[in-house]
């Protein structure tokens, strides 16, 4: 059957694949980081269905052997005709409408990584906007190979959509607040409070949304924080220290330095030392004492300005305050719901 199948199926994953990488990566290029770490997080996904430690032992890491079919079982045993079937992937979810579509590029990149043999016959692209009963893939494929990867493109799929549509609406809602009421544009940031695991795919989700992400981790941007400031010794200790770094190194991740300020006090001595800044972040303030910082520090500097703490999808509006440049909350990454889609298969003749 297997000969049979490699005839009827015309394998364009790479060709499908390769035109929905382009936002993919922009979104790398946007953090400076390497493609190579795709296929660290499609085995860990693979491995929490397939049993860890499945691709130690193989000579070829894409290579859909019979040491990788015999891992599930259930089909292994039940379905042993691989016989050729159409499936699709289909908008199930009634609680959403207007849904941003994220994780296409590493759904197909399962298909890649496994040198699975099958023919897209189409497929919508990270970023469209779906409905109820949108077919979000469609194509032709032998179905151990579809029961085999289920599970992990429907994960894939149904939580990243759920980030990137958070994500999506907030900033449609800004967008048309600060239109109406004459604010200047607002972005929407996460944060690092990500799922653990799921990173880099959650931050592609929000960059899906708005072409913009916070920094990555600990290691891309200093984003000198009140337990920094509190372990220094206080803000004034912070800024001696960053005179003295700025004196003898010259690297461009110091011209890239935010703080966060929760006192007026810090507010007013980062706003007086605000060359060797970039961002002032004002945490946990109510949106009549932002109002008032947002001007000292607009008078005083060119400091971008970001808004936190507290913010969440039914206040956010209350924050959108003519001067402040982003607003960063949480809770699109870290409390979600999955966005319901569903895989079905059909018999297939050509």
């Amino acid at each position: 059957m297997n000969n049979i199948s490699h005839l009827v199926i015309k394998n364009n994953i790479e060709s499908v694949l390769l035109d929905r990488s382009i936002l993919f990566n922009s979104f790398l290029k946007f953090h400076n980081i390497n493609n190579t770490i795709v296929n660290k997080y499609i085995k860990f996904f693979l491995e929490e269905d397939l049993g860890y430690n499945l691709f130690t032992n193989l000579s070829l890491e894409k290579n859909i052997n019979n040491d990788i079919l015999s891992r599930d079982i259930t089909t292994m045993n039940i379905n042993t005709d691989n016989k050729i079937v159409k499936f699709n992937i289909v908008v199930k979810d009634n609680n959403y409408s207007n849904i941003k579509l994220s994780g296409i590029f590493f759904v197909l990149y399962v298909f890649k990584f496994l040198d699975i043999n099958a023919e897209i016959l189409y497929s919508k692209k990270d970023g469209d906007v779906l409905q109820k009963g949108d077919v979000v893939l469609e194509g032709i494929i032998e179905d151990n190979k579809i029961l085999l990867i289920e599970s992990t493109i429907l994960n894939i799929i149904q939580q990243l959509s759920a980030v990137s549509t958070q994500t999506y609406h907030l900033q449609e809602n800004v967008n048309n607040f600060c239109k109406t009421n004459n604010i200047n544009a607002i972005k929407i940031l996460e944060t690092r409070k990500t799922m653990l695991g799921s990173r880099l795919l959650q931050k592609y989700a929000v960059f899906v949304s708005t072409n913009f992400n916070h920094r990555f981790g600990l290691y891309d941007k200093i984003l000198i924080k009140d337990n920094h400031i509190d372990s220094a010794g206080g803000i004034k200790n912070v800024v001696e220290k960053l005179y003295v770094i700025k004196n003898t190194n010259q690297s461009d991740i110091l011209n890239n330095i935010e703080i966060e300020c929760e006192t007026e006090e810090q507010i007013l001595y980062a706003v007086k030392h605000h060359k060797l800044f970039k961002r002032i972040m004002l945490d946990n303030f109510n949106p009549m004492e932002i109002a008032k910082f947002v001007k000292i520090i607009k008078d005083n500097s060119n400091l971008e300005i970001e808004v936190s703490g507290g913010i969440n999808k039914n206040n956010i509006l209350q924050y959108c305050v003519n001067g402040v440049d982003f607003i960063s909350l949480g809770s699109i990454t870290h409390s979600l719901s999955s966005i319901d889609f569903s895989l079905n298969t059909f018999d297939f003749k050509k």
